[in-house]
């Protein structure tokens, strides 16, 4: 009798992304930079993709990084409050309001940061030339 395969929770889930967005394996894998034979793999369970790869299918399919990872045994991405003290909260909030909004979804796509909510950001004017993430130091 064959072994199980590893990760079958996660390949199914894996599979019902990419149809549930009707494209081919052969598709996902140009877009994923990987692959058919590994896209077949992983939607079969026989591997434990990279935590690159799940963040991957996060970008092009938009699936939930953490439910992926939690699937394929990854740590899961924590958000600022799950791991910081009460006490350093209120002044990670006051430095992150420094940051315009536009910088702010810039470091969270680059996983810089991973969560927006509640925090009220100054807005910059828009030809203040925010290409780099530094913060806006003007005082209100």
């Amino acid at each position: 009798m064959a072994e199980p395969a590893p990760y079958l929770s996660l390949g199914r889930r894996l599979r019902d992304l990419r149809k549930a967005t009707g494209v081919s394996q052969e598709e996902l894998a140009l877009r994923l930079s990987i692959s058919a034979s590994y896209v077949s793999a992983l939607e079969n369970g026989k591997f434990q993709p990279t935590t690159n790869v799940l963040e991957s299918y996060e970008s092009v399919l938009g699936a939930d990084y953490n439910e992926l990872a939690e699937l394929a045994g990854h740590l899961k991405r924590r958000t600022v409050a799950e791991w910081t003290p009460p006490a350093d909260k209120a002044g990670i909030l006051r430095l992150l309001a420094n940051f315009s909004a536009d910088t702010l979804i810039k470091l969270e796509r680059m996983g810089r940061i991973a969560f927006l909510e509640g925090l009220p950001p100054k807005e910059k004017p828009a030809d203040s030339g925010d290409d780099d993430a530094q913060p806006d130091n003007r005082h209100p």
